[in-house]
């Protein structure tokens, strides 16, 4: 066994740190069922691209780095402070930038250029390059799902908040002041989302559509407002379902 020398050392450590950069990453870039390697600083191998290419000749990335572009766009490259990394040993090979992967990949072809594009996104996000429609679908409902769950929550606790926070002072003598908590207990048809979302189009407002009508809650009197508190006027409130009331 051919003894090893103080210039080999650097090189071997080089190289099991890229294996072990490649055990740790739990979102490794696959192309074509190719993973293809990063080294220990991020960048790319060059020959698992060629490969996952189909690993056509002329498309090795020899040529591809002695073109004029190419070397242009690495000079470029460099003065930023991202140079092309070569490894040589067991796990050598070419590593390269993102911005080098994408323009060896467009050098291929187009389709190809695409799958890495993909490849890519698919690595950052965690979401799979190629997802079906059930997949997708399945994925909405999902976030519909965590959607009601989390709304549920906040229902519940702005329940706990108008609990702990509503006047104790008695209602005026002939009025019945109620808060959203208490207005959806004296009027069971109407769930505190409901209500709470009568009282916000309750006046005209702007948006950028122009200014939206309210739903004249506000000029019937249903509304009355202590500080930054909202309690609903249960007369006043019974008055505008009367006005919208629609014959069955």
């Amino acid at each position: 066994m051919r003894p090893e020398t103080q210039k080999s050392r650097p090189v071997r450590r080089l190289s099991e740190a890229i294996q072990h950069n490649q055990a740790d990453n739990g979102r490794a870039m696959t192309i074509a069922n190719t993973a293809i390697r990063q080294d220990p600083d991020g960048r790319f191998s060059l020959n698992d691209l060629h490969r996952a290419s189909g690993g056509e000749k002329r498309h090795g990335a020899s040529y591809w780095l002695s073109n004029q572009q190419t070397k242009e766009l690495m000079a470029e490259l460099e003065t930023t402070g991202i140079p092309v990394v070569s490894v040589e040993g067991r796990n050598g090979g070419t590593y390269v930038c993102k911005e080098l992967v994408y323009a060896y990949a467009m050098w291929i072809s187009p389709k190809f250029h695409l799958q890495v594009i993909r490849a890519y996104d698919a690595m950052v996000t965690g979401v799979p390059a190629h997802v079906t429609r059930l997949q997708l679908l399945e994925i909405a409902l999902q976030a519909e799902r965590e959607r009601m769950a989390l709304e549920q929550r906040v229902e519940t606790l702005s329940a706990q908040v108008e609990a702990l926070t509503a006047p104790t002072m008695p209602n005026p003598p002939g009025k019945r002041l109620y808060t959203v908590r208490q207005a959806a207990e004296a009027y069971p048809a109407f769930s505190a989302a409901s209500l709470r979302n009568l009282i916000f189009n309750a006046a005209p407002r702007k948006s950028s559509r122009g200014t939206l009508p309210g739903n004249g809650l506000s000029e019937s009197g249903a509304l009355v407002r202590i500080g930054r508190r909202v309690l609903l006027d249960a007369d006043g409130f019974e008055a505008w379902l009367s006005q919208h009331r629609t014959p069955v």
